[in-house]
């Protein structure tokens, strides 16, 4: 006897979940139909318009590097272009174009869009890319653009550069200094030995003072293309380069001695500056430091003046009495008017020194 399932009838709550549920299909739908009718309907002018654009600039690459394309090479290079155009836009691979001419378009076609990425960040090395690309490209995936950069300097450097230390030390030389002391390397490097070139780049990695190391080599131009590059040489570039650095790790008591007779020199004169400012600002302040000792000092020239003065008036009777004894002839009577002046004069002098005494 089969039972009956009871049906739970509808509520106003499971019917609004119901219609939420077909309204968010159909919109999904909705929008997939619309993306698909909008990617396939302008399809085909785009493409035509893309496929006319990339001829145009194959014609003007043509015309740039002077030549006259078959129907297969223009055909291939259309391609190309049409890939460039899709990824970096009509400007930058017309730029490019200008500057590479139809052989960057060539190029791009055998060894695929890197030639477009490599010339779009490197543009001044857009054609020596497009003349030498099967080698220049794999040297560049391996060691980065800064070949192209040697390339874009001196056509012909990045790869010398590979060819005479090798990829490992070229990689390393790239990555501690600049593609132009990079390119003074593989000059000096070309009229030496294989060894001597290992010697030069070892050793240029090991100076702090690159730059001044390839300046001094280079002013030995001369011995070096008469005789080729030396060891001697090589170590006498490192050792003026480094100056001071190498003495303290070789000769650490000289270099000592050297630094403190440079600092006595500089020493010396700052220190006289110094102590005649102080000199200066003493004199300075001394004059109101020292101002109650000169009153005092005053003072007591004036006392002594006065005593002196004192001393004076005080001998003067004196003086004047035993002078007038002494001018007096011996052995002459006295007469009686001079025995009464003496007492006078005796009084009047005794006066007189008693004022001054009081005084």
């Amino acid at each position: 006897m089969r039972t009956s399932t009871p049906t739970i009838p509808s509520t106003p709550i499971a019917e609004h979940r119901r219609t939420g549920r077909s309204i968010r299909r159909l919109v999904v739908l909705l929008l997939a139909a619309g993306t698909v009718l909008s990617r396939a309907i302008p399809v085909r002018p785009a493409l035509e318009g893309a496929g006319k654009l990339a001829g145009e600039l194959v014609e003007m690459a043509a015309r740039v590097s002077g030549r006259h394309l078959d129907d297969a090479a223009r055909l291939a290079a259309r391609e190309s272009v049409e890939r460039g155009l899709t990824c970096y836009g009509d400007d930058i691979i017309r730029g490019l174009l200008k500057k590479g001419g139809v052989e960057l378009a060539e190029a791009a076609a055998r060894n695929g869009d890197d030639i477009w990425r490599f010339a779009r960040e490197v543009p001044q090395a857009s054609r020596v890319l497009a003349i030498h690309a099967d080698q220049l490209v794999p040297l560049t995936r391996r060691l980065g653009t800064k070949v192209l950069e040697m390339e874009a300097r001196s056509a012909g450097s990045g790869r010398a550069l590979v060819r005479i230390f090798g990829e490992a030390d070229a990689a390393t030389l790239l990555k501690a200094t600049s593609t132009r002391t990079a390119g003074e390397l593989v000059v000096l490097a070309e009229h030496a030995t294989p060894e001597t070139r290992a010697v030069l780049a070892r050793t240029f990695l090991e100076t702090r003072n690159q730059k001044h190391f390839v300046e001094i080599l280079e002013k030995s131009w001369k011995p070096i293309l008469a005789g080729g590059l030396g060891v001697a040489m090589i170590t006498a570039a490192h050792e003026a380069a480094d100056g001071v650095q190498t003495a303290f790790v070789h000769h650490p008591e000289v270099a000592t001695a050297v630094l403190e007779r440079g600092v006595d020199r500089v020493a010396f004169p700052i220190a006289v500056a110094v102590g005649l400012v102080v000199l200066l600002v003493g004199l300075r302040l001394s004059r109101y430091a020292l101002a109650p000792a000169r009153a005092l000092r005053r003072a007591c020239s004036a006392v002594a003046r006065f005593c002196r003065r004192l001393v004076r008036a005080c001998r003067s009777p004196f003086d004047r009495k035993r002078g007038a004894g002494a001018s007096s002839p011996a052995g002459q009577s006295e007469q009686p008017g001079s025995m009464a002046a003496s007492p006078r004069m005796s009084s009047e002098d005794d006066s007189s020194i008693r004022k001054g005494c009081e005084s």
